[in-house]
């Protein structure tokens, strides 16, 4: 052993350390997927490069708690959508046009409302129009665990876990009671809409005793909906598209904080 090469390695030891519980850190909160990425490769280890992997962690954590900038540029009122709803009744199912106009939305509650119209009903000569109130799951206001409308945790997670985006979420989200660190900045925003009364169609078959759980991409503007009725076993399926972008781009966070 070389004089001072033990101090070497205690030098090189502790900021080893740090950076690894710094990293840690990083994924459990789901930093990693949209941060900078490393600067530096195992067997690259030098003070520059320990200095600005350290800068790199640090500017992380140093953003603000509650997200970014602004809240998605898609729950603004006035946003429209248009798509289809499909109700499986064995081979064959029904299949209508759906038009969905957001009328509210209070980010600090986590609360919206909207108006749903149903075109090419079967049965119905003219559409079919509800009045809608909808939660964001925000780790605020709202979780994952819905705790109304006759569903339970193992209803919720069933249904959740349907939607591509909230696989990598599904463990932490069981594991902490509904909510998920990385929530803030996950690519996708998740809803419950539950339609309150008809303003037209009442006459028609449909029913509104469920609700929707909802996952919106918040750069495309795309949502995907499944309808859950605890006395109506079909599955129902909803697809909806922006009928215009917004003016910026639609990647916002201030509506949903970390857990």
């Amino acid at each position: 052993m070389q004089p001072g090469q033990q101090g070497t390695r205690s030098y090189r030891a502790f900021p080893a350390r740090l950076l690894s519980e710094l990293r840690n850190i990083e994924r459990t909160v789901g930093l990693d997927d949209v941060g900078q990425p490393s600067v530096m490769n195992a067997g690259q280890e030098t003070p520059l490069l320990w200095e600005q992997e350290l800068g790199r962690l640090l500017s992380s954590f140093m953003g603000p708690r509650r997200g970014l900038r602004e809240p998605c540029a898609y729950l603004k009122a006035g946003r429209r959508f248009k798509g289809w709803q499909q109700v499986r009744h064995g081979p064959k199912g029904e299949h209508w046009i759906v038009e969905v106009e957001i009328t509210d939305y209070e980010p600090a509650s986590g609360r919206l409302s909207g108006l749903l119209e149903a075109y090419s009903v079967p049965e119905s000569d003219k559409p079919v129009t509800t009045f809608f109130e909808g939660e964001v799951v925000d780790n605020r206001n709202h979780s994952f665990l819905t705790s109304d409308w006759g569903a339970g945790a193992e209803t919720d997670i069933r249904h959740w876990s349907r939607f591509k985006a909230f696989q990598p979420l599904r463990r932490e989200v069981m594991a902490c009671g509904g909510r998920h660190g990385g929530l803030a900045r996950h690519r996708h925003l998740y809803m419950r809409w539950k339609e309150l009364f008809f303003i037209e169609g009442c006459e028609s078959r449909l029913t509104i005793a469920g609700f929707y759980y909802l996952c919106l991409d918040r750069v495309s503007g795309a949502i995907e909906g499944l309808y859950y009725d605890p006395s109506c076993a079909p599955d129902q399926h909803l697809m909806l598209q922006p009928t215009e972008k917004p003016a910026g781009f639609g990647f916002g966070f201030g509506d949903v904080e970390r857990a």
